[in-house]
């Protein structure tokens, strides 16, 4: 029965997601050439750890397990301590992200062959965009340290009044206005660190200059000499300073909801935003099965008997 009931959806529907390992949806019996018969114009979206091939496919994934295989916790770190996590989830979002795009690709191929398709998201995969500047690196005889960047002078600074600000000062249009802070307004002229490149053979000597310079001035100081001369920088932020900052509040980037509890739950609003027709957040997830008589009853038709019956064989929630 419950079959039955994914195969109305799927001849109703437009896209189809599921994060099973690979091999389950056959046990289901929809494997895509089954959903493909039921409706050629559905699009199939598989998001697993490994991809539905290969050695891996069949283990079982994790955000954190990614983040380990896919080289983010090997350059995260003391470089003296051991590889670790990264403090936000990363695979499971930007796999979630590619499967977004592969579905809205698939949907513009729609429109010109009139045909669905089947759309492969792996978490392991996707996550490697974000060492791609290390594979780079590495190709080139630069095999990539933890917790050093090769760039200088970068890297996160501790304010005279505590607060720690990353500064990336590293080029030409940013670096002379930075030496002139730190008193070194020839350095820009001398062959060592007149370009990217010279200075990059300098960076703990430039770093350690930056920090100096950081060291005695306040917060509100750096920000203020960091601003007249165009250098990219922002505060290390905490969640509750990001909840505070005046810039989301202004651009109404966090909103809040009210989910029965005590306290109003703290949502990102729809990114990116589309002003032609822009997009709001009206409710928080639903609990399992809350939507049930809606999508049975309005979206495949089933009777109000049927549905009484369907739940108390436990088909449907």
């Amino acid at each position: 029965e419950g079959q039955q009931v994914l195969t109305r959806l799927m001849k109703w529907g437009d896209v189809l997601v599921e994060n099973f390992r690979p091999g389950v949806m056959e046990r289901l019996g929809f494997c895509y050439e089954q959903v493909k018969a039921i409706n050629p114009r559905l699009i199939v979206v598989s998001i697993s750890g490994f991809g539905q091939t290969g050695p891996y496919a069949q283990r079982a994934a994790f955000d954190y397990v990614c983040q380990a295989m896919g080289g983010v916790m090997s350059l995260t770190g003391d470089p003296d301590g051991p590889p670790i996590l990264s403090g936000g989830i990363l695979t499971d979002m930007i796999g979630g992200l590619y499967a977004t795009i592969g579905a809205l690709a698939a949907l513009q191929g729609r429109e010109r062959t009139g045909s669905g398709q089947f759309v492969e998201a792996s978490l392991y995969e996707g996550v490697l965009v974000t060492i791609t500047n290390s594979l780079a690196r590495y190709a080139r005889g630069m095999p990539p340290k933890r917790g050093k960047l090769p760039i200088a002078p970068v890297g996160t600074f501790l304010t005279s009044d505590g607060v720690y600000i990353f500064i990336m000062a590293h080029d030409n249009s940013h670096f002379p206005h930075v030496a002139r802070l730190m008193g070194r307004p020839e350095l820009p002229k001398d062959p060592e660190y007149k370009d990217r490149a010279a200075r990059n053979r300098h960076v703990d000597e430039l770093n350690k200059m930056l920090e100096d310079w950081v060291r005695v001035h306040t917060i509100a100081e750096v920000e203020k000499a960091m601003d007249e001369g165009g250098v990219p920088y922002g505060r290390v932020q905490s969640v509750e300073d990001i909840l505070a900052c005046p810039h989301l509040k202004e651009r109404k980037a966090i909103v809040r909801l009210d989910h029965g509890r005590e306290r109003a739950l703290p949502l990102l609003a729809p990114h990116p935003r589309l002003r032609g027709t822009p997009s709001a957040i009206y409710t928080v997830a639903p609990h399992l099965g809350e939507h049930t008589y809606q999508v049975c009853h309005d979206i495949l038709g089933y009777s109000d008997e049927e549905i009484q019956d369907m739940r108390k064989q436990k088909v449907v929630k």
